[in-house]
Parts: structure tokens; C-alpha cells; sequence
């Protein structure tokens, strides 16, 4: 017997060095002195878990399971073996296993909430997450993983309260300042963001995701250049994250630099090739910079790894109408009020080139469609008072315009 425990002894040791396949030859070494020492089995069975061997740690706690070594134990790490191959149903069912067993089990109720978080049962991971703080009042993870939930759920203010909780456990915590950040970023409380992403970053002066947050807080409060100062930052620490050139390229957008834009939005597409999100970006940037074959290039990207994109018809076809290619640009804003009919800015440009084409009936038909979606359209009125001129019916023109400029300044009044 004392073989066997020195065996185990062994192997727990070299499990907590991370050396998990020499802990499963010490465990397995215990087993064959003491084939009854259900310890062995269970820590084979984590060991085997930690080292990836998913599917032979299943088998091992099945096995225990079926020799009635039946506890919560077992049946979390079963669960936790499934959590990690995605079989979420199963590893639900034997999370709850393990608490029926161990009502107590803290780690069983967190699990199982991250689970439920996952599959967008929110309600559900915050009761998880509640009873794991009812048991255990000082558990960090349980208030930042409640505080996910409730900012999925939109609970900012919850939120909020969770991570600040979770902060005076922990203080020194990083990536809840982050978290904590981001909701205060979303509530527009951009100054408060700030402070978290600073003290995020005064806590660990390399996480890039701290930086690309703050830039972010940054350009909304119109702090451009420290904004790109913080991008710089994280494309040091992460310069294979996307979002960072992403980002950077909004702020050189916002400070009319579009050419520095396409080079950040050409970096974020190497790294993500098959995003059509980023075609289209890098396409309205070619589009500020006045390369509009450049910019029909990428929207028609866009539109192949996406056909169900309006905005990227709608903004090839404004590219078409620039060039004067008007049969092309009709088409593609056909395409955008297919897919979003009651999009009333695509019946106004679409109105505009058939009158630039000469069809002032059928512009009219599309202006007074824009109107009809969208009545305060100071635009659409506008353009329609313009094929009205130009069929020479002055007096709907003037009612339009008119009107034009009434809902404009009630527009401007209200911004």
C-alpha cells in the first residue's frame, strides 16, 4: 500500500510541474501495486484531460463510474473532458451529476454557466454564476463570469457591479480592468473606459488588447493621435491581431488619411483573407481616396464571399454612377432593394441616376418610394424637387424643396 501511495504521491507531483504524461505513468504505476485506489484513477483520468487525451479520459471515468467509484469528482472530470471536445450537452448533464453529489461544488456551477453563457442561455449561466458566489463569496472567476453574462444580456449596470466587485478581491487583476473597460465603453462613458484601459496597461504594460481598447475610447472622444499612438502600441505586443489594423485604419479615415487606411485594412486582410467585412472597408477607403476602380474591386469581393451584403451593392453601385455607368449602377442598387426593401437611401440613389439617365418618371417613382419609407428624408424630398424641375412641374419642385429645407434645419437643429 505504501508503494502505491508513493506512486501517487509521484504522480501528483508531476502533475502540478505540468508534466502530465510522467504523472499518467505514476498513476498507472499506483493502479497496478493497488488496483482498488480510486485516487489513482481519478487523477489518471484529470491527467489525461490536461495532457489532451480527451477521449481516454472519458473512457477512464466511465470505467470508475461503472465500478461504482461514482463520485462528484469523477463526473465533474468526465464533464470537464467533454467541455473541451464541445459535447456541451453531455458535459451539462454531467456538471449536474457532479453537484447532485456535491451540492457545494463550485467549479461544477462555473463550468456549467461558462457552457450556458456559450450557448446564449444567459439566464441560466447567471444562476449558475449566483450560486457559485452564494458558496463561495470570494471567488473572482464567479463575478467576472457573471459580469460576462450580464453584459451579453445588455445588464450593463450589473455589469459593471460584478467586475468592480471582482476588482476589490483581486485589484491586480489586469483583463478585468479590460472587461470592466469595455462595458463603460459601450455604455458611452468613454473617460471612465479610459481609466480602465490605463490601469489595465499600468498592470501589464504589453496587453495589446488593453491599447486597442483604449484607442478605441480614445478616437471617441476625438483623440486621434493618442488613439493611433495606443494602435502602434498593440500592433508591437500583437501584430497578427486584425482588430488592430482594423482600428487604425478607422482613426486615419477619421483624420482624412485614406491611403495610410488601405495600407492597415490591406494588413488586416492578409491575416484574415476571407473576411468580407474587410473588402468592403478596404473598399470604401479606395473610395475616399478616389480610386473608384480600386474600390468596384473590392465591394465585388465583398459581394462573392457575401451576396447577401445591400451595403456593398448599394456602395458599388454609387461607384458605378461616379464613373457614369449607369445600366451597372442600376443594377446594383436593384440588388440592395432586393435584399432590403424597406431601405429608403437606396430608392433616393437609385432615383438619381435614372434621372441622370434621363427617366425622370421613373425618379420620381423612387423618390416618392424613399419619402414613403423614410417621410423626413430632407434628401429624397430634395432629389425629387429636382426631376420635378427638370419635367418642368415648378410647382411640386418648390413644395419639395421647400420641404427639403424645413426637415434639413429641424435636422440640424436636433445634432
Amino acid at each position: 500500500m505504501q508503494r502505491a501511495m508513493d506512486a501517487l504521491n509521484r504522480g501528483a507531483t508531476y502533475m502540478h510541474g505540468g508534466r502530465f504524461n510522467k504523472a499518467i505513468d505514476a498513476f498507472t504505476e499506483a493502479i497496478r501495486i493497488d488496483p482498488d485506489l480510486s485516487a489513482a484513477y481519478h487523477n489518471r483520468g484529470m491527467a489525461l484531460v490536461e495532457a489532451g487525451d480527451l477521449e481516454r479520459a472519458i473512457e477512464e471515468f466511465t470505467e470508475m463510474i461503472a465500478r461504482g467509484m461514482d463520485d462528484a469528482g469523477v463526473f465533474f472530470g468526465r464533464a470537464l473532458a467533454y467541455q473541451e471536445l464541445g459535447r456541451q450537452e453531455e458535459a451539462v448533464a454531467d456538471y449536474g451529476e457532479a453537484i447532485a453529489r456535491d451540492p457545494d461544488y463550485v467549479d461544477a456551477y462555473l463550468n456549467r454557466g461558462c457552457i450556458d453563457d456559450e450557448r446564449g442561455n444567459t439566464d441560466e449561466a447567471v444562476a449558475a454564476f449566483s450560486e457559485a458566489i452564494r458558496i463561495d463569496p470570494n471567488n473572482v472567476a464567479a463575478y467576472v463570469n457573471r459580469g460576462i453574462s450580464f453584459s451579453s444580456a445588455g445588464d450593463l449596470e450589473d455589469a459593471v457591479g460584478d467586475y468592480t466587485k471582482a476588482l476589490r478581491l483581486d485589484p491586480s487583476h489586469a483583463d478585468i480592468y479590460v472587461n470592466r473597460g469595455l462595458v463603460y465603453d459601450e455604455m458611452d462613458d468613454h473617460h471612465r473606459a479610459i481609466a480602465d484601459f490605463t490601469e489595465a496597461i499600468r498592470l501589464d504594460p504589453k496587453n495589446a488588447m488593453a491599447y486597442i481598447n483604449r484607442g478605441v475610447a480614445l478616437a471617441a472622444v476625438g483623440e486621434l493621435a493618442e488613439a493611433l499612438a495606443d494602435y502602434n502600441k498593440a500592433a508591437r505586443f500583437d501584430g497578427e491581431n486584425a482588430d488592430v489594423y482594423v482600428n487604425r485604419a478607422g482613426v486615419h479615415l477619421q483624420m482624412d488619411a485614406a491611403q495610410r487606411a488601405v495600407i492597415d485594412y490591406t494588413e488586416a486582410l492578409r491575416l484574415r483573407p476571407d473576411d468580407s467585412d474587410l473588402y468592403y472597408l478596404r473598399g470604401s477607403a479606395f473610395h475616399r481616396a478616389n480610386d473608384l476602380d480600386m474600390a468596384i474591386a473590392d465591394f465585388t469581393r465583398a459581394i462573392r464571399l457575401n451576396a447577401e451584403d445591400a451595403d456593398a451593392y448599394l456602395d458599388r453601385g454609387l461607384n458605378y454612377a461616379t464613373k457614369l455607368e449607369f445600366r451597372r449602377a442600376i443594377s446594383d442598387f436593384d440588388h440592395a432593394i432586393k435584399l432590403k426593401p424597406e431601405w429608403a437611401e437606396a430608392y433616393t440613389f437609385r432615383g438619381l441616376v435614372h434621372a441622370g439617365n434621363g427617366d425622370l418618371d421613373k425618379a420620381i417613382k423612387d423618390h416618392s418610394e424613399a419619402i414613403r419609407l423614410d417621410p423626413a428624408s430632407a434628401n429624397a424630398h430634395f432629389a425629387r424637387g429636382g426631376a420635378y424641375r427638370e419635367k418642368g412641374d415648378f410647382d411640386k419642385a418648390e413644395a419639395d424643396y421647400e420641404l427639403a429645407e424645413q426637415l434639413s434645419e429641424a435636422e440640424q437643429a436636433v445634432s
